[in-house]
């Protein structure tokens, strides 16, 4: 391999000169530069792992126009190629239009993805760059998932004298649930295995991490309302003091739910009052 190429770890028919290779006349696909940049930079740190196809029928290329346009830019002299044989012009254009179309049709599931991207950081936070997302792409990403693609509007500002909330309340069963029901660690306790086994981290940043997983710790209010219930005095007022339930201690179980405070509702009675009068 001449000192310009990079290490090739796909199968492929034989090494050709890159100025020997030609593009397929009628490949509809364009390519914009900051496309083949990013390509190549990924060549460059992941190596060929996949050829450029060429017909044995006509020599044009037939997969893989954009990794050669991105050889082209990066300098490379040859190129692993794939000789594929073809029975006519028509079975050619066929096998390069569904190439492209397709990849077309894929879909990106974000969830998904950002949990991939956040294993690899963990892993090697160099190899992250080498995934052809940047750390612009991946923000962007983390913030649709958030549902903050839009920018955000101005809140509204409170009035401190309206008792408006969206307070659930909840049915009361009388069945007890065990704690494990109330709290779903799974997600947590993956990131957790993963911090453990990261390398290229130090012990405050793994610290971190570690606090980090908690926020992805879920918990079934529903549950949670139906162990309050049934729970002692003791473990009803932690848990208010936790938040995990927001009510009135004297009146958490009454005619078979969870209700709001008192208070709450005479404020909510007279906000209603107040309306009427305006």
């Amino acid at each position: 391999m001449k000192k310009n190429q990079i290490e090739i770890y796909c199968r492929y028919t034989e090494l050709r000169p890159l100025v020997s290779l030609v593009e397929h006349p009628k490949n509809p696909n364009t390519h914009p530069q900051a496309q083949l940049e990013r390509l190549a930079e990924v060549i460059r740190g992941n190596g060929w792992r996949q050829p450029i196809t060429v017909s044995d029928l006509s020599g044009y290329i037939i997969k893989g126009h954009g990794r050669y346009q991105a050889a082209k830019l990066a300098g490379f002299s040859e190129v692993p190629v794939e000789v594929q044989h073809y029975d006519n012009e028509a079975a050619e254009l066929a096998d390069m239009l569904a190439d492209n179309r397709i990849a077309e049709l894929s879909e990106i599931d974000n969830a998904a993805l950002n949990e991939a991207l956040q294993a690899l950081q963990i892993k090697d936070p160099e190899a992250v760059e080498l995934s052809g997302y940047t750390e612009e792409d991946w923000a962007a990403i983390r913030l649709e998932l958030d549902g903050m693609t839009e920018e955000p509007e101005e809140p509204e500002k409170e009035n401190p004298y309206t008792a408006k909330t969206d307070c659930p309340q909840y049915e009361i069963t009388g069945e007890t649930p065990p704690l494990s029901k109330c709290l779903d660690t799974t997600k947590t306790d993956e990131l957790l295995e993963l911090i453990e086994k990261a390398e290229g981290i130090n012990e405050e940043e793994k610290e971190f991490l570690i606090k980090a997983a908690q926020r992805h710790l879920a918990f079934s209010y529903r549950e949670i309302a139906e162990y309050y219930a049934a729970a002692s005095k003791s473990m009803q007022q932690l848990m208010e003091a936790s938040a995990l339930v927001v009510i009135d201690f004297e009146d958490a179980v009454k005619h078979g739910y969870v209700e709001m405070t008192k208070t709450l509702q005479e404020l909510k009675a007279f906000e209603g009052v107040e309306e009427e009068t305006e």
